[in-house]
């Protein structure tokens, strides 16, 4: 009966966190002098609808990826699903290391789309 209480180290808020990370971190500065993308800016409006359509398949992938992890948890050895002390259970690491991936894939392809449209603004105003 043990192995069933685990559950309360699993996705908690760690899903709603990835969530907000991925659009600040689309459009903010973040490191490395990156370029900001503004709300306001026309470039990024056009691509507003793509991101969106972006957005919402990140948000089926990663809930068919808690899904399906979930579904096959309960076939794991004890050791993966245990936590020890304070520290969370290997497979709430692992489920956070994968979610975590996907978060950052789709930061890069933002953030790709919109350096692209930026260019393309850029080299047809000018």
């Amino acid at each position: 009966m043990a192995r069933r209480t685990a559950c309360r180290f699993l996705p908690r808020q760690g899903t709603l966190r990835e969530v907000r990370h991925v659009a600040l971190y689309t459009f903010s500065r973040n490191r490395n002098n990156m370029q900001p993308f503004l709300l306001s800016c026309a470039a990024v409006r056009g691509q507003i609808p793509t991101l969106i359509r972006r957005h919402v398949v990140f948000l089926a992938a990663l809930l068919l990826l808690q899904t399906a992890a979930l579904e096959f948890r309960p076939k794991l050895p004890d050791h993966l699903i245990t936590p020890r002390g304070t520290d969370p259970p290997l497979f709430a690491v692992i489920l956070g290391v994968l979610c975590g991936c996907l978060a950052v894939v789709q930061v890069l392809n933002n953030r790709s789309l919109l350096e692209r449209a930026h260019r393309s603004a850029q080299a047809n105003a000018g």
